[in-house]
């Protein structure tokens, strides 16, 4: 079955009532952007992909070393089908590796706090030249891109997350925020493998269940989630 529309585990309840559903006064739901990820009460899951050499020494110590630039931004996806998309199935070069990441939802949510939209948004900042200053100071950046299903192609009317980490933040990710880290490569190969085989879609089973997380709603607008009600 695809992405989007697997059965939900047995514990949906709790992790559905556990995402928070607020809204600004005189402001409404965007209506492509929310964030989709798995996640439980004790974190949320992203997704990166590296090379053998960065990948193999976090898997081995729980937090990135050998090879991580600290000094640059370093995106993180709460959308495994779109790093299916990024990383071609794990086969783009320095991508051969897909880390399932766990984080604690403090840093979850201090990530998405921090976050400015890497476009000017008039529906968020009023401003250009607000956006402008803003973006200066920004420790983390935010944008949105169309969706993806597990087969790679697009949705037509959902667009997913991505959070650039900033060398500001990078040392908290790496060591207070992860709680686990997995390899995710195996699906990847196995999701190719049956789309290579002329499996349809809809036949192929996601490995991981995503739903909304709704965080609070100031960060909503700030991530540009929530538009004005007048808005057409």
């Amino acid at each position: 079955m695809q992405h989007f529309s697997k059965n939900v585990a047995s514990d949906s309840f709790e992790r559905q009532s556990f995402a928070r559903e607020e809204t600004l006064e005189g402001l409404i739901a965007h209506p492509d952007r929310a964030i989709r990820a798995d996640f439980d009460r004790s974190g949320i899951f992203v997704y990166q992909a590296f090379n053998s050499e960065i990948a193999n020494y976090a898997l081995e110590n729980g937090r990135f070393g050998r090879g991580f630039r600290t000094d640059r931004t370093t995106w993180v996806k709460p959308s495994f089908g779109w790093m299916l998309y990024r990383s071609n199935f794990a086969r783009n070069p320095n991508q051969e590796r897909i880390l399932r990441i766990k984080l604690n939802h403090e840093g979850f949510n201090e990530l998405l706090s921090a976050a400015v939209l890497t476009k000017y948004d008039s529906n968020v900042h009023g401003t250009k030249a607000g956006w402008d200053e803003i973006s200066k100071r920004a420790k983390a950046r935010v944008q949105w891109d169309p969706e993806r299903f597990i087969n790679k192609t697009k949705h037509p009317n959902q667009r997913a997350i991505q959070l650039g980490i900033g060398p500001l933040l990078i040392e908290r990710y790496n060591s207070e925020w992860i709680e686990s880290i997995q390899d995710a490569t195996h699906h990847a190969e196995r999701i190719l493998t049956e789309l290579k085989k002329g499996m349809k879609l809809t036949e192929i089973e996601s490995p991981f269940v995503e739903m909304v997380f709704s965080p609070p709603k100031n960060v909503m607008r700030t991530l540009g989630m929530l538009l004005c009600s007048s808005t057409e």
